[in-house]
């Protein structure tokens, strides 16, 4: 039996309602029954919509919205003036969209810090591997130029100074950089590398046996000094004619 006046159900046999406490017979009548009030049908499906987009993608956008529906429905729904088939759905709904209402933001800030990171750590590697590749390069450089330096004229070598060398066409560029000649005297010779990649450039000075003197200099993203896994090492000289 259904309360005539809050719409409460209550047990057939009870004189008054359990929820208000008025009468359930209204003066007059034989104890028949009061006539059920008509019950809406509720916007479950629609909360449950909102309340899933807003852990998909919109948070509090779509999560306050199935919040405050849901809240609402459900109070209808235990008044008796909505269906109440609709209330696991609404339920569902309004508590996705508490849940994302929070948890969303929340998510996608950690997300951004995460993309940020990996980024950062991708870039870095990326610079590393560039400015790596770039030192290779020049180190080749110089065993190219020592070993124009040794020999002699009668080979179109440098009869024991590197005044004279040129970077042979195929040497001056590749997927690392682009390089050049800075200065060649008797004893020594000075290449520069700039990245391709827009990161700097890299530049070193060779002696008389073809061994980096004194450090690399570095500019741009590269301005870091000397990576500490790249200490100079003996190079090992071979003909390249």
């Amino acid at each position: 039996m259904f309360c005539p006046f809050c719409g409460h159900e209550n047990a057939t046999a009870a004189q008054f309602c359990i929820e208000c406490g008025k009468p359930l017979t209204p003066s007059g009548t034989t104890g028949q029954p009061a006539p059920r009030p008509s019950m809406g049908r509720g916007r479950g499906g629609l909360v449950l919509v909102f309340g899933v987009l807003s852990l998909a993608a919109f948070g509090p956008l779509a999560g306050i919205p199935a919040w405050i529906m849901g809240h609402k429905d459900l109070r209808k729904i235990r008044a008796g003036t909505l269906d109440p088939s609709q209330q696991s759905t609404t339920k569902a709904g309004m508590i996705l969209g508490i849940i994302g209402t929070f948890v969303s933001p929340v998510a996608i800030i950690v997300f951004g810090i995460a993309l940020a990171v990996g980024l950062s750590m991708f870039t870095a590697q990326s610079m590393g591997a560039n400015r790596d590749a770039i030192i290779d390069d020049l180190e080749t450089l110089a065993v190219h130029a020592h070993d124009y330096r040794i020999r002699p004229a009668s080979r179109k070598g440098g009869d024991g100074s590197y005044e004279g060398y040129q970077i042979p066409e195929y040497l001056q560029k590749n997927d690392n950089g682009k390089y050049e000649l800075l200065g060649a005297t008797k004893t020594t010779v000075t290449f520069k590398g700039v990245s391709r990649q827009g990161y700097g450039s890299v530049t070193g000075t060779f002696g008389a046996e073809g061994e980096l003197i004194g450090r690399y200099e570095f500019t741009g993203d590269f301005d870091g000094g000397w990576p500490p896994e790249r200490e100079p090492q003996e190079v090992e000289y071979w003909s390249l004619e």
